[in-house]
């Protein structure tokens, strides 16, 4: 018996990945427009001084909190659609471990919002205050991991390259981050300015965290959402000319 579909599954199938991709778009949107719209009428709140992570303290923190944790739900979604659709073009074994590194640093957001830090301009000493420090480290380093692994492979596959190269570029770039998170947590003023967590007011602490997230995962998510579901509705259409 042949294992491979007819068109009609085949579409279906595409279709369905397809929808799951979308997550990978709706996620970012959505995470962006709770910070902006939260930043702005959380009393005593600085989106240009404070990273977002502040808006979990205090009076209705929990809408910051539980936009971490949607967020990397949703993200784990894009995920098996995007190991779906990437298996053909990478591999069953590769995919598979990009597919577990994405998962890893999908769960540093939900660590995020499940774990609040102290006060701005306070000690971040305690446990949750730690543990919430981490999760930026996992959410970079292990996309970082995943998006080096895809731009080794993509580099060298036709029609994928640039994808490819802009995989290998942020994934470089991104592994920045943990480096100079793990010398915050143990000296914390050394790299005040770009982390935006120190214990003494920096100006733009707020929007260098902004920027870094957006150029960094949040960028990363968006292409890596729509590039592949661009291929997708190249095949669909494809798929669609066969059956005719």
């Amino acid at each position: 018996m042949s294992s491979r579909l007819t068109p009609s599954i085949s579409i279906t199938v595409r279709g369905i990945q397809h929808r799951l991709l979308w997550a990978g778009i709706i996620a970012p949107i959505l995470f962006a427009a709770v910070i902006i719209i939260d930043g702005l009428f959380k009393s005593g709140y600085s989106a240009a001084d404070e990273a977002i992570s502040y808006l979990e303290v205090g009076v209705n923190g929990w809408i910051q909190q539980t936009n971490f944790i949607i967020f990397g739900l949703l993200l784990i979604v894009f995920t098996v659609g995007y190991i779906l659709c990437m298996r053909p073009i990478v591999g069953r074994v590769w995919i598979s471990i990009v597919g577990i590194f994405l998962v890893l640093s999908h769960l540093g957001w939900i660590i995020a919002g499940l774990f609040v830090p102290n006060p701005y301009l306070t000690p971040q000493n305690t446990v949750h205050a730690i543990l919430h420090q981490l999760s930026p480290i996992i959410i970079f380093l292990f996309l970082a991991i995943a998006s080096l692994v895809l731009g080794v492979k993509l580099v060298f596959t036709r029609r994928w390259r640039a994808y490819g190269w802009y995989c290998l570029i942020i994934g470089l770039l991104m592994t920045v981050f943990p480096i100079v998170s793990l010398v915050y947590l143990i000296t914390p003023a050394l790299v005040g300015n770009f982390v935006g967590n120190v214990n003494s007011r920096s100006p733009n602490d707020g929007w260098t965290n902004r920027i870094v997230l957006l150029v960094g995962p949040i960028a990363w998510y968006l292409i890596s959402a729509t590039v592949v579901m661009l291929h997708v509705d190249q095949k669909i259409e494809t798929s669609k000319g066969l059956e005719v």
